[in-house]
Formats: structure tokens, C-alpha cells, sequence
């Protein structure tokens, strides 16, 4: 998997980031879901090389990527 400013990319497929509805860490693993609610991603924590560090960027990228109310 790869993070870029504007996407989150697997092996299936690339979703823009404002598609990226929820990173969830559930029982040492991170699900990341669309906005329909369909599992882009799963992670298992401990074979994640720096996973505190992509699920830092990741979210970041996640929150960028969300219109602000006005």
C-alpha cells in the first residue's frame, strides 16, 4: 500500500482520500473504509512496518482531504 497527498493506493485499487470515510484500529488491526461503508483495507498492526507512522500520515491526509464547514 501507498499514501500520496492525494490518494491512498492498494493493490486493487486507488482511492482519493476524501473517499476515505474511517481508519479503524480494532484488536491489533486498522480496517480503512469508503464512504459506502466498504473495507478498502485491512492492516495487521504488528506486520506493518512503522505503523504509527503511516497511521500519523494517514490520518492527516484523511483530515486535509475533508471540505471544512464555513
Amino acid at each position: 500500500m501507498r499514501l500520496t497527498a492525494q490518494a491512498l493506493i492498494t493493490k486493487k485499487r486507488t482511492v482519493p482520500w476524501s473517499q476515505v470515510a474511517r481508519l479503524d484500529i480494532r484488536d491489533g488491526t486498522l480496517y480503512i473504509d469508503d464512504a459506502q461503508g466498504r473495507t478498502i483495507e485491512v492492516l495487521i498492526v504488528s506486520d506493518t512496518p512503522n505503523f504509527y507512522v503511516f497511521h500519523t500520515l494517514a490520518r492527516q491526509l484523511r483530515t486535509q482531504s475533508q471540505p471544512t464547514s464555513s
